[in-house]
């Protein structure tokens, strides 16, 4: 899942990495995914759902950019 989710993001041109991957100091904007728990359903023997974090970076001078990137991630799902 995490693999799908990370090619779905790099089809839209949204630079993601994975957790620990990217390296130096923020020049552009990218999100890192990072995968959180299995959260099961509540009172049946169903697995449940996955949770996944994006983590979004974009340089300190250019704060502003932040929501224009945001809102193709959001558009996912």
């Amino acid at each position: 899942m995490i693999k799908a989710l990370y090619d779905h993001l790099k089809a839209k041109n949204l630079n993601p990495y994975f957790i620990g991957q990217h390296k130096g100091e923020c020049t552009e904007r990218y999100c890192v995914i990072k995968e959180n728990s299995q959260v099961p359903y509540f009172n049946t023997n169903k697995l449940g759902y996955r949770l996944v974090d994006i983590i979004v970076f974009v340089p300190a001078n250019s704060y502003i950019q932040i929501e224009p990137y945001i809102k193709p991630l959001i558009e996912l799902y």
